[in-house]
């Protein structure tokens, strides 16, 4: 099946495919605790040997072992789609190449986690450990609907645990406990104002994956008819519990798609009618309004902490002022190494350092590499995401966008919940694309529905 005609024929609902998949949470529990730990992955202990690259290492490991120990190398096939293979082989060699930057600097290295080797190739493992669950979503009869519904249920989870926090104080606790044990001691006002959830990364990156995957249904529902976007009200609730910049993201991204499909003037193989248009903004609208009253009324002060960002925001737009978080972030931004340096970095986390230091990804890239690192980083992963994306290059596109979002906030590229994403679509896509994967179980035709 060619890509045209195979998205073409999997967008609307008039052909069968399957009548029945395997993906039912009570035959797949497991499945469903392996996801939640690649992409959440909660910290139990501050030792080494509990964190996150040793564990997914160690995973991955098994898992190449096993495969060639049972010559099962359909398991690893889609490896080999060759824009994931040149990112992995991009990402690879940019490892290599800020580890010697950092020898050329730092004459005497203090710790192997120093180089960041292993941090910089965090791209590898996801890419190992997606591959291998599309499989088993595959081997199991799963959809293409019902493999990104199982992101949507567990992204849900983090919110109904947010809720339920507030009703059991003892989940708030481990939420905590939790956040401690990852990040160390960040004082009372955050534990208290944030802090929402069962996972190992709370303020950042998982805001922003949980952002960008809000928005994702949003264009699957658009032109897929995907039935995930009902998990969005508490997937954002997660959001608004934790940090403010996944809102951001999926504000943006969720108006661009949206603006996409209007200029082409279709959503999915329907016409879009002006009526259409402003029922979606209004559902959009809807879902952040449902949102922000739970929060607001179960957390005021999260709900004054979220209220600085609408006051930051609309002093930048109206008078073009920069305050609070808009304030540290454009002095931090500008900030990037001299010379030469520039050019290559110095091959330091300036996050670690005890003077200058700052969370802003774009600049510790910056430090980390130099142009060389930023320029054939970013660019691989745009063309990771761009090079096979029709018919849906608008999906594509409010992805990167996202993505640069991000980097002005902090360090996307070891961030594995946004990674995990960035594979998980793309290999999907491809799937539904290549006529591999149905996209969604297709009933047969009810009396009803022939007549018509």
């Amino acid at each position: 099946m060619s890509g045209t005609t195979g998205a073409s024929a999997l967008r609307g609902d008039d052909e069968s495919t399957r009548l029945s998949d395997g993906s039912g949470f009570l035959r797949n529990v497991g499945l469903y605790i392996y996801v939640f730990y690649v992409i959440y992955t909660p910290t139990f202990s501050a030792s080494f040997f509990a964190s996150k690259f040793f564990i997914l290492g160690v995973l991955a490991l098994l898992l190449i072992v096993h495969v060639l120990f049972t010559r099962q190398q359909r398991v690893f096939e889609l490896l080999n789609y060759e824009p994931l293979k040149r990112f992995l082989i991009v990402m690879f060699g940019l490892s290599l190449f800020v580890a010697l930057v950092h020898l050329a600097t730092h004459p005497e290295v203090e710790s192997f986690v120093d180089l960041r080797i292993v941090q910089n190739n965090v791209i590898l493992l996801m890419a190992i450990h997606v591959t291998f669950i599309i499989y088993l979503c595959k081997s199991r009869g799963f959809t293409a609907e019902s493999s990104l519904s199982m992101l949507y249920k567990l992204a849900a989870f983090q919110g109904i645990w947010g809720l339920m926090s507030f009703v059991f104080p003892p989940l708030k606790e481990i939420s905590n406990w939790l956040y401690e044990l990852a990040a160390g001691d960040r004082g009372d006002y955050l534990l208290s104002s944030r802090i929402y959830g069962f996972m190992g990364e709370y303020t950042f990156v998982t805001p922003i994956y949980h952002g960008m995957l809000a928005a994702v249904a949003v264009y699957f529902t658009l032109n897929y008819r995907f039935r995930g976007i009902r998990y969005v009200p508490l997937i954002l609730v997660a959001i608004l519990l934790n940090g403010r910049t996944g809102i951001i993201v999926f504000a943006v991204m969720a108006v661009l798609m949206i603006l996409g499909q209007t200029f082409r003037g279709k959503i999915g193989a329907v016409i879009v009618s002006p009526l259409a248009r402003l029922f979606t903004v209004a559902s959009l609208a809807g879902l952040m309004s449902v949102a922000w009253f739970v929060v607001s009324q179960l957390s005021p002060i999260t709900a004054r902490f979220l209220q600085g960002l609408v006051e930051d925001t609309s002093a930048l737009v109206n008078d073009g002022s920069l305050q609070g978080n808009y304030g540290v972030l454009f002095s931090e931004v500008l900030v990037v190494p001299e010379g030469l340096a520039l050019i290559w970095g110095t091959g330091d986390d300036i996050y670690a350092n005890e003077g200058f230091r700052t969370d802003v990804g774009l600049t510790n890239d910056l430090f980390m590499g130099g142009l060389i690192f930023v320029v054939l980083g970013y660019g691989t992963l745009a063309y990771f995401l761009l090079k096979d994306s029709k018919p849906d290059t608008i999906l594509f596109v409010a992805l990167f966008v996202g993505f640069a979002i991000g980097i002005l906030k902090g360090q996307i590229f070891i961030g594995t919940p946004v990674l995990f994403l960035f594979v998980f679509v793309v290999l999907v896509h491809k799937q539904i694309i290549e006529g591999e994967m149905p996209a969604k179980i297709v009933w047969p035709a009810t009396r009803h529905d022939r007549a018509a």
